[in-house]
């Protein structure tokens, strides 16, 4: 259904004004927040299964290179846990991707993709495609996505220093 309201220029300079704000690392605009996040996804070739579908070995999952993204991000301040192993620390952030800088480069997020910022590692746990202009589902304006912070020593991407 053709929307009376919110036309394709409409759109179109909603784009450009969130380009304008969040930067696009691709054409090396810096915007105002510019917040620069990095998304690392599984990769399948060289990532071992074992018979139940789960990565095996002590390699455990193996992450192809990371895809340079621009983000707006909001982190909650999280809560500290104390067991008999230590405190631990439990963090939400929100990352919210404009859909059409994805389109641009063809990259689609996926739950359990991890996302490099601020230092701290995050695995998405949810993703919400649900922004619409004016209520039109057939405009999808923005990706949302649902993470948490994991520990460096669970992943594959950096060489962690043991004790």
């Amino acid at each position: 259904m053709a929307g009376r309201y919110f036309s394709e220029r409409d759109i179109s300079n909603f784009e450009h004004f969130n380009k304008e704000l969040i930067g696009n690392p691709f054409s090396n605009t810096t915007g105002i927040i510019n917040s620069i996040v990095y998304i690392y996804k599984i990769s399948t070739e060289e990532t071992k299964m074992n018979m139940y579908g789960e990565a095996a070995g002590s390699t455990g999952k193996v992450y192809s290179p990371g895809v340079k993204l621009a983000a707006l991000v909001s982190q909650d301040p999280g809560e500290v846990t104390t067991n008999e192993w230590g405190p631990d620390r439990k963090v939400t952030a929100a990352f919210n991707f404009l859909r059409a800088s994805l389109v641009e480069i063809n990259f689609v997020i996926d739950v359990g993709d991890i996302i490099d910022w601020y230092d701290n590692y995050w695995e998405i746990q949810s993703i919400n495609e649900s922004q619409f202009v004016g209520g039109q589902d057939n405009k999808k304006f923005a990706v949302q996505t649902m993470a948490f912070m994991v520990r460096r020593s669970q992943l594959q991407i950096e060489r962690v220093r043991s004790i």
